[in-house]
């Protein structure tokens, strides 16, 4: 795979990489702390970018390190 490839994934296929459920999934989403889902074939099948999946979960391992490493300095 080429690094300017777009590469679209299911909602299954989100799901199973993020770990998340379903229903987390959709709440995140309209919380706006989820990458939108891109509507395709006039609304008909709806996909994510997998560079928007990898970019949101390196986010929340950044935000987990950085609240562990406040924490840490508070003892």
């Amino acid at each position: 795979m080429k690094d300017n490839e777009m590469v679209f994934l299911d909602k299954n296929q989100v799901l199973e990489k993020t770990s998340i459920g379903k229903s987390q999934l959709y709440k995140l989403i309209k919380k706006g702390m989820f990458p939108s889902q891109i509507n395709l074939c006039g609304g008909k099948s709806v996909r994510w970018l997998k560079s928007d999946i990898d970019a949101w979960m390196g986010q929340q391992v950044q935000a987990f390190r950085q609240t562990v490493a406040a924490s840490v300095a508070l003892t």
